[in-house]
């Protein structure tokens, strides 16, 4: 009796070891790193062709009240114009922002507006550093139309969706620590019926972009 009662406290040692394992590893591994090995070059988007960058268009945004004054939480967040091919008049706008926290990196979040979109296709687009998934969602019921198109990437990589990447990645970041999601995105309207080139403006900018950030964090 003793030794059996012995050996089932060992196995429920290692097992309570393996429950506690997650919460030693929250309170010693590093809950922060940037998986970019020079961010700040990522502010530089008139790098990227066919970018105007804003007059203020990279800052550094506190994440919240809780964050203040911690910069490994700040929010990355460069914007600025892109020539319209329809209307020069009507440049198209984009973002490029990075943050620890995912809800930050929300289309939604960004542009601070309703936007419902009558179409929304995901688009595998080849460029020189790998193939990039890029959303494009118009909303055909205004006039004009809108045009939107976005990508994301998390820990050197494009990701289709960004939560299934999160959760993907979760023993990495157990180990290592988070890092940010990059959000890329691009906002502006189509007077044509046909907003192909418009679509292709944005799309183009984002595979650029992509490859921008590549350079320059690999």
């Amino acid at each position: 009796m003793t030794a059996l009662s012995t050996r089932h406290g060992r196995w429920l040692i290692l097992l309570l070891g393996a429950a506690l394992l997650p919460f030693v590893l929250e309170q010693v591994r590093p809950r922060r790193h940037d998986d970019c090995r020079n961010p700040d070059l990522l502010t530089l988007t008139l790098a990227i062709p066919g970018s105007k960058p804003a007059p203020s268009a990279s800052r550094h945004v506190p994440a919240g009240p809780v964050n203040r004054g911690r910069s490994e939480d700040v929010v990355q967040w460069m914007q600025g114009e892109i020539e319209n091919p329809q209307d020069p008049r009507n440049a198209l706008r984009f973002w490029i922002v990075r943050s620890f926290d995912p809800a930050a990196t929300s289309p939604r979040a960004v542009l601070q507006g309703s936007f419902d979109p009558d179409s929304h296709e995901v688009r595998e687009v080849t460029t020189t550093m790998g193939n990039v998934p890029v959303h494009v969602a118009i909303d055909g019921t205004r006039r004009p139309s809108r045009v939107i198109a976005w990508a994301w990437a998390y820990d050197g990589r494009p990701a289709a969706a960004i939560f299934p990447a999160l959760l993907k990645s979760a023993p990495s970041r157990l180990m290592r620590g988070s890092v940010r999601v990059t959000l890329f995105l691009v906002d502006g309207t189509a007077l044509d019926p046909d907003r192909g080139p418009v679509a292709a403006a944005a799309v183009t900018w984002i595979s650029n972009a992509w490859s921008h950030m590549v350079r320059h964090c690999r």
